[in-house]
């Protein structure tokens, strides 16, 4: 399984929109091959940060939805809003027997 972990600077409106937002990034991923989660971890003390987890079967099924159109146009949505260029880290958990 790999773990995304991405962090997102966003102003007051964005953070307040950013729910929304993973609601329609969730909604774009289930037709995606793979996909398993996306969760919102907000910093305590809350500051205009913000972090997106994302769960993937594996990095080529990852690898598809980062390079896809859809993907390209849910950012896109979150422009307006960004104080800085958002920040991936990938994981890859071990396989559990």
């Amino acid at each position: 399984m790999v773990l995304v972990i991405v962090e997102h600077f966003l102003t007051d409106e964005g953070m307040n929109f950013f729910p929304q937002w993973i609601d329609q990034t969730r909604h774009m991923l289930e037709k995606f091959e793979g996909f398993i989660s996306i969760n919102q971890v907000e910093s305590v003390p809350h500051e205009n940060r913000t972090l997106l987890l994302l769960n993937f079967q594996s990095l080529s099924k990852l690898k598809v939805w980062s390079s896809s159109q859809d993907h390209k146009q849910i950012l896109e949505k979150l422009t307006p809003y960004r104080l800085v260029k958002q920040k991936s880290q990938i994981y890859q958990l071990p396989v559990e027997n």
